[in-house]
């Protein structure tokens, strides 16, 4: 872990000295047009109740209209350095983006860095780490980082141990790429903007003094252990220059490398998660633009019976139980 810290601490002061340095090489037309962006985006998170069905693969009805709330406010602010390689259109809007951003909901505390790189106009690869803290909310019982202590405990709050905020930390570091393409680029016309998104991300995720195989809980979530991790994402939608500025279709895929980062092998460590949202987005002006998706996930099925999510670490995986998991709506405000 120290090793890790000290990687993430050259990786923040890099980051952080590389938009003085890269300004220096800005000259001509560049120098004219401003390289910040500054925006705000507030997320709002609604949750139906779906109880728990044991058995092999199969489909959980909601059986609640409420099981819980997640919001988050995250601002951010971009550096953009352009670097055109040439006249070519493939490769004269060529840039450098140097990203910081700041999360904070009411269990948790996370600044975020990244940089970005756009070596030709279809592919961008990305460097990235985001490092946080929490602390619970008793009112609610919600908690922001927490350890597994009793997994025979009769609730989430009893089971989870809250740990100190500002003494350990959530720390994820990544590396992605990401395959873009518009139609509209090949077929000109307000109308032809059909566009294509594939990103793949590999990363290690931890939370700073536990031991490995060791579960905790982040941001509300639990059953979460240190290890290499990966997330992709595909995105299919059709852009329209009117209010409702995008329909499409956002596909997520997550998971563990390896099913060794759990004690229990029955448990199956890495499983994939997979979760489809059709989504609309609406520009209302150059300044606001609200997102919404509604999203069907997948999640373990279980050979037992059980009740919480806490007590699942120690159990039989039996297959995968789909099920409607949450509506998000995302408004963003850009300065």
């Amino acid at each position: 872990m120290k090793q890790t810290t000290r990687f993430i601490m050259a990786m923040l002061i890099a980051l952080a000295a590389a938009p003085l340095a890269a300004q220096e090489g800005v000259s001509g037309d560049f120098a004219e047009e401003s390289p910040w962006d500054f925006s705000l985006t507030t997320d709002f998170v609604y949750y139906p109740k779906t109880d728990f069905v044991a058995g092999q693969t199969h489909f959980a009805p909601t059986t609640g209209a409420f099981d819980s709330i997640e919001a988050r406010i995250t601002a951010f602010i971009d550096y953009t350095v352009k670097i055109p390689f040439s006249d070519h259109p493939l490769v004269k809007g060529n840039t450098l983006v140097f990203e910081y951003a700041l999360e904070l909901t009411p269990i948790s505390i996370m600044p975020k860095f990244k940089l970005s790189f756009t070596p030709i106009a279809f592919l961008v690869f990305s460097a990235g780490v985001n490092t946080g803290t929490g602390w619970p909310f008793p009112a609610i019982s919600v908690q922001g980082m927490a350890k597994l202590v009793d997994t025979s405990a009769s609730s989430g709050w009893d089971a989870y141990e809250n740990l100190t905020p500002f003494k350990q930390f959530y720390i994820d570091t990544y590396v992605s790429g990401t395959f873009q393409f518009d139609v509209g680029a090949l077929w000109p016309g307000d109308w032809h903007h059909i566009v294509m998104l594939a990103t793949y991300k590999t990363g290690y995720i931890a939370l700073t003094g536990m031991h490995d195989r060791e579960v905790w809980k982040w941001q509300g979530g639990g059953n979460k252990t240190n290890g290499w991790q990966y997330e992709a994402n595909f995105v299919l939608g059709y852009q329209m220059p009117i209010v409702l500025s995008m329909v499409g279709l956002n596909i997520e895929l997550a998971g563990h490398y390896s099913s060794t980062d759990y004690t229990n092998a029955a448990y199956k460590g890495n499983f994939m998660t997979v979760n489809i949202a059709p989504l609309a987005r609406f520009k209302f002006n150059e300044h606001h633009m609200l997102t919404t998706l509604a999203y069907f996930a997948n999640r373990r099925s279980f050979a037992e019976g059980h009740t919480s999510s806490h007590q699942e670490t120690e159990l039989t995986y039996a297959g995968s139980e789909w099920y409607f998991r949450r509506i998000v709506l995302s408004y963003t405000y850009s300065f």
